[in-house]
């Protein structure tokens, strides 16, 4: 028997020389730099709290605050808070949730429970009808859930649910497509995609 053959161990050893070479130079690629500014009431944000936000399609942050609603658009703040008497302002200062629905309207979810929309053209609110069978119910933890679909619903922390109803401009438990039993609790809806 005679030696290996040296051409083929040359080409394997060079092969792994290769990878490991193309290995250590992507991980020895440098990290990525960000850069963040933060944002507080010094710079025009109502309040320290922030409770909620999001963006909308025309590129607008929205943020809740326990001290009002405001509009960022990347320079300046503008603030919506209650004012007494104007019933198209929002109805409450300690916004509780924003939600963007499929029709790109923004629900608001108040500290003093009310729900309605704000319309982000002309700055007013709207609110809407929230039915329910127990009225115990409207003193529980409440927060908007939207589906893919654009179904709206307002669950009730630990206990029910009720869905919105366009033609009739309420949410209401007879409107609810979603059959479970009576003695079933909430604590959550999640859509499976």
């Amino acid at each position: 028997m005679g030696p290996p053959d040296t051409p083929f161990l040359k080409k394997c050893w060079l092969h792994i020389f290769y990878l490991l070479l193309l290995a250590t130079t992507a991980a020895g690629q440098g990290a990525r730099q960000y850069t963040f500014n933060h944002f507080g009431v010094s710079s025009g944000l109502a309040s320290n709290e922030a409770t909620d936000g999001l963006q909308d399609e025309r590129g607008f942050i929205w943020v809740g605050t326990n001290n009002g609603l405001q509009r960022f658009d990347g320079q300046r703040y503008l603030s919506f808070h209650h004012e007494k008497g104007n019933p198209s302002s929002i109805p409450h200062n300690f916004i509780v949730q924003l939600l963007l629905d499929k029709k790109k309207n923004l629900w608001i979810l108040t500290g003093n429970g009310k729900i309605g929309t704000f319309d982000t053209k002309r700055f007013i609110f709207h609110e809407v009808k929230v039915k329910v069978n127990d009225t115990s119910m409207l003193a529980y933890d409440k927060e908007l859930i939207g589906d893919e679909q654009g179904n709206l619903f307002i669950l009730f922390q630990n206990n029910d649910f009720i869905t919105w109803n366009e033609q009739q401009q309420e949410f209401a438990a007879i409107h609810n497509f979603i059959r479970l039993p009576a003695d079933w609790k909430f604590t959550d809806i999640l859509q499976q995609p």
